[in-house]
């Protein structure tokens, strides 16, 4: 098998029914080069993620308890081999073009590290409930239709050149798994 050209890494725990939404939007993108999908399983109760990654095709590691994402992230990407790792989280519906619009970003700009791309809440059924003093809790990110500069990118749509994990080191597993441990 040629060697991957990106590698998608999807972390998870106790999610299969959104994973399989992730994996067949991830499985339905159409790339020139070829690609690799891993989904990290982070500790889950069941063998629910194991079925949900082979029926997608994806690659599959297991933590045999929970380490929290960004060791998740971590195992992903130590068993991967491509130049450049997208991560995508599991609750997350990958749009058509998504893996091509990241790998045209990491090669337009060949100076930079890391990428990222819009998130776009999407739901389904009833509008989310807060107590009214804050936004509901639903992660979005839209810097706008063009390539620019940005001081963060998210996991739930990133991808990041592996030479950068190389030089920096790996996800900080010490950090708190409620947002923005990446």
């Amino acid at each position: 098998m040629p060697e991957p050209a990106v590698s998608v890494v999807v972390p998870t725990r106790n999610r299969a029914d959104y994973l399989a939404v992730t994996l067949a939007s991830v499985g339905a993108q159409r790339l020139q080069e070829p690609f690799e999908v891993l989904v990290v399983d982070d500790g889950s109760a069941g063998p629910e993620i194991a079925r949900v990654a082979e029926a997608a095709g994806a690659a599959y590691e297991r933590h045999p308890d929970s380490r929290g994402p960004n060791a998740a992230r971590n195992t992903g990407i130590a068993a991967t081999r491509a130049p450049l790792v997208c991560l995508i989280d599991d609750d997350v519906r990958a749009p058509a073009g998504w893996l091509e619009a990241l790998v045209a970003g990491a090669r337009r700009h060949a100076w930079a590290e890391a990428f990222g791309g819009p998130i776009r809440a999407s739901l389904e059924g009833p509008a989310p409930r807060a107590c009214g003093r804050e936004a509901a809790p639903i992660t979005t990110l839209d810097l706008g239709p063009e390539d620019r500069e940005a001081d963060a990118v998210w996991s739930a749509n990133m991808a990041i050149r592996r030479s950068a994990l190389e030089r920096v080191g790996s996800f900080d597993e010490r950090v708190s798994i409620y947002g923005d441990e990446e």
